[in-house]
């Protein structure tokens, strides 16, 4: 009896780091940089590197990828005094530009999701790192967004 007490709780660790692993395997799986010959991919052709560099405000880790990050429209808006950027989050396109999942509406930048100006060297186009469904996060689908340099 006392064998198989201590061979259950030496499993379920494993299967619990196994089932982590593959749920994030499959949400990343699920996202795909854009077609070489779409316009986002395009415009920040080059840029890579210096998008890859962008971290969670708050956090110090990185938040973007060719995965999730697109060039953005964004807006400002002013509500009852507060201002925040609104970025429209455009659905995949024929040439494969937008995000997948992309609900063709302005959503609200979270203000934790905002890269400080200091940070957003390298990047001179609006940019949002944006994905539908954040495996363990609860919130919007924003990893960080930068309105370009000097903005």
């Amino acid at each position: 009896m006392s064998g198989f007490t201590k061979a259950g709780p030496r499993y379920k660790p494993r299967f619990s780091i196994a089932f982590t692993a593959a749920a994030v395997l499959v949400a990343h799986a699920a996202a795909a940089p854009p077609p070489p010959n779409s316009i986002d991919a395009q415009i920040m052709q080059g840029y890579g590197s210096a998008i890859k560099q962008l971290v969670e405000p708050g956090s110090h880790k990185g938040c973007c990828d060719a995965s999730d990050c697109r060039p953005a429209d964004y807006r400002i808006k002013t509500d009852n005094g507060a201002t925040r950027y609104e970025v429209f989050v455009r659905s995949k396109t024929p040439d494969g530009s937008g995000w997948d999942k992309g609900t063709d509406e302005w959503e609200p930048v979270p203000e934790n999701a905002v890269i400080p100006p200091e940070e957003r060297k390298g990047i001179p186009f609006p940019t949002a790192c944006w994905i539908k469904e954040r495996i363990f996060y609860a919130g919007s689908g924003f990893l960080c967004f930068t309105p370009g340099d000097g903005m």
